[in-house]
């Protein structure tokens, strides 16, 4: 496995994901992958490809705009199967460009999970269950997957009283770059309201940038 010279924008997959990316695997040959790195857990941080390696294993692999477009992440993000989640590990022109996809992906007629997020709309919380795939909203609440892990650690500690979630969040003290105003921050309290059971982002998915925990 070569390394390369960024690491990509990782999401979460919407829940019908699965199936299609299967589908894109299977009709455009077997899958490579082009990394760098690992996260805290040691999950490889990683660019999906397809068919042969552009490189022997073990060379650098700088991901250019061609190689970018022909990676399974690129085609999650382009067709709305998976929310953008950037690190700044991620070279910025390659952001850019996923960035635009992701754009283009809300444009045309709200493909995949743009045609059901609720990250800036609000999502009722009420408990574990009604965000969850559990629970009685079919497939749980699509909203941005930080928000999500944040809402689930919250729950866990055993109330349903929303009040605390902003000085939870602040507790969490993510660090992250919003792109549209160029303003470092602590904590998603920062783009993040809390109004009785409602809970919504001030800025779209795209728009933070986390630094590497």
């Amino acid at each position: 496995m070569s390394d390369i010279n960024s690491v990509p924008a990782c999401g979460e997959p919407y829940r019908h994901a699965h199936a299609v990316d299967q589908g894109f695997v299977r009709d455009r040959g077997n899958p490579t992958r082009r990394t760098r790195g690992a996260d805290p857990d040691n999950r490889c941080i990683a660019f999906a490809g397809l068919g042969a390696h552009p490189a022997a294993s073990g060379i650098h692999v700088h991901v250019d705009s061609t190689l970018l477009q022909s990676s399974l992440n690129y085609h999650q993000i382009s067709t709305g199967l998976a929310y953008p989640m950037y690190y700044q590990t991620l070279f910025h022109e390659l952001r850019d460009e996923l960035t635009v996809a992701v754009q283009q992906a809300k444009r045309a007629s709200a493909k995949g999970v743009w045609a059901v997020d609720q990250s800036m709309t609000g999502v009722t919380v009420t408990g574990l269950d009604s965000i969850a795939e559990t629970g009685p909203v079919a497939g749980g609440a699509v909203i941005h997957p930080k928000l999500f892990r944040r809402l689930v650690e919250y729950l866990n500690l055993g109330g349903t009283d929303l009040s605390g979630f902003p000085a939870f969040l602040a507790q969490k003290a993510d660090e992250f770059l919003v792109l549209s105003t160029g303003q470092f921050t602590t904590g998603l309290d920062a783009v993040v309201e809390v109004s009785g059971t409602t809970v919504k982002m001030t800025r779209p998915p795209e728009d933070p940038v986390f630094q590497e925990a």
